[in-house]
């Protein structure tokens, strides 16, 4: 996304090409493997059915409200209690889900599916012991739960503990030789530790198994897609992931390693596509609202870029995931585009904003003398922002300067000018032309 711009200073006139630096697509990412919390069925004691329609349309704000309302009238209801934390988790509101979760283990210990989801916020919070110690003492309730066994195994990958990842899955596989989640989270262990073939041979046995059993998974599409990517294959790895689409068009991790690889490839209708999916599912992710932005801004569409850049900037600033997760060069990279965007967009008070933002993350300093890369375009923002705010020219000093034609077509005193018949004039050696 090349774009020209042209700069002024000290009272010269300077034609300076700035290059706005290419947005980067966000890393993709494997599948995290994590059990996806979803409604427990409807309670006996009060009908929650229309609550969980609002869930399953994704009204998760008036899902929030439906559970409490039930609550409030029935605070023992296990199952709103149970819906109420999924709600939470689906609005990224970590801190309450998690005390949701706690209260219905206090009310319920041997409630495994709270310790399931319990263990799920806590990795999204960052606090990846913790989970493994949820999960433990879920499986000390039942040593051999699928989705707990998983996850753990999940948990010990993320820590780069193979060897207790692999302990827990082949557990898991001891008794349940047709588990896929184990032989996917088996697979993507040895991907990391880069036994890329082992881990393809894993997703392709799983596959067939899952063909002869007539179940789709999309989940063994994504990660045979990661494989690919492991090994350079990025026509593969698309494929792939668009495999997993067909079959669950809103698929997140698909869609956002879709997004990723499309965005890498410019293609940012595809990737505004996929980020839009992923946006609205995670509305509390700096990934996922910063490669919107970047897409939208491939389009051309500012104005959206440029709220989805500050969307993922404020979460930035307020969520302690994305503080966490977040890199100085991937806080840089947003605030240089937000820099470009407002620019372009002749904003030039929050393009300052975002250039000063970026020089103090950066530790830079420009002089007024600078006309360089970042410095330059900075300077010509000073510039729009001086212009701006200059009075508009009176009447009177338009008449007396004339029009722009008028200082281009100036000649001695009594000789007509603009009635040439055309052909033009041989150019001479007397310097470069206005």
């Amino acid at each position: 996304m090349n774009r020209n711009i042209v700069f002024s200073g000290l009272g010269a006139l300077a034609l300076l090409a700035a290059c706005a630096t290419q947005s980067k697509a966000p890393p993709t990412k494997p599948t995290a493997l994590v059990t996806s919390p979803t409604p427990r069925a409807t309670s006996p004691k009060v009908a929650l059915a229309p609550v969980n329609e609002a869930f399953d349309r994704g009204d998760y704000e008036a899902a929030q409200k439906g559970y409490a309302s039930i609550l409030k009238r029935e605070p023992s209801n296990t199952d709103a209690l149970f819906n109420l934390g999924v709600t939470l988790q689906r609005l990224g509101k970590l801190e309450e889900a998690k005390a949701t979760y706690e209260q219905l283990i206090s009310a319920n210990p041997n409630d495994i599916s709270a310790f399931t989801n319990l263990a799920v916020v806590l990795r999204r919070q960052g606090a990846i012991d913790a989970a493994i110690e949820v999960t433990q003492r879920g499986l000390a309730l039942d040593a051999y739960n699928a989705p707990l066994l998983n996850n753990l195994a999940a948990f010990y990958r993320q820590k780069k503990s193979f060897d207790a990842a692999i302990d827990a899955l082949r557990k898991l596989l001891m008794r349940h030789q047709d588990d896929l989640d184990a032989y996917k989270n088996l697979a993507l262990v040895y991907a990391d530790q880069k036994k890329v073939k082992l881990a393809q041979t894993i997703l392709e046995n799983a596959l067939r198994m899952a063909q002869a059993s007539k179940r789709e998974d999309p989940d063994l599409f994504v990660n045979l897609g990661m494989v690919f990517l492991a090994q350079s294959e990025t026509g593969r790895a698309m494929a792939a992931f668009k495999k997993a689409v067909a079959i669950e068009p809103n698929h997140l991790e698909a869609n956002n390693n879709m997004g990723a690889l499309a965005l890498s490839h410019r293609d940012y209708a595809l990737a505004a596509r996929c980020f839009e999916i992923v946006a609205r599912a995670r509305p509390e992710s700096y990934e996922a609202a910063s490669a919107l932005g970047y897409a939208y801004q491939g389009l051309q569409q500012l104005e959206p870029a440029a709220r989805s850049l500050e969307r993922a900037r404020n979460l930035k600033l307020k969520t302690a995931v994305a503080r966490a997760e977040v890199s100085v060069d991937d806080e840089a990279e947003l605030l240089l585009q937000l820099t470009i965007i407002y620019q372009n967009a002749n904003e030039p008070d929050k393009a300052l904003e975002s250039g000063k933002a970026y020089m103090a993350l950066k530790n830079v300093s420009c002089s007024e003398e600078d006309f360089e890369g970042f410095c330059g375009r900075m300077n010509g923002v000073r510039l729009m922002k001086t212009m701006e705010n200059q009075p508009p020219p009176t009447p009177q000093e338009t008449a007396q300067k004339g029009g722009r034609q008028e200082i281009f077509t100036d000649g001695p005193e009594g000789v007509e000018t603009g009635t040439g018949t055309g052909d033009g004039a041989e150019p001479t050696d007397d310097g470069e032309q206005p």
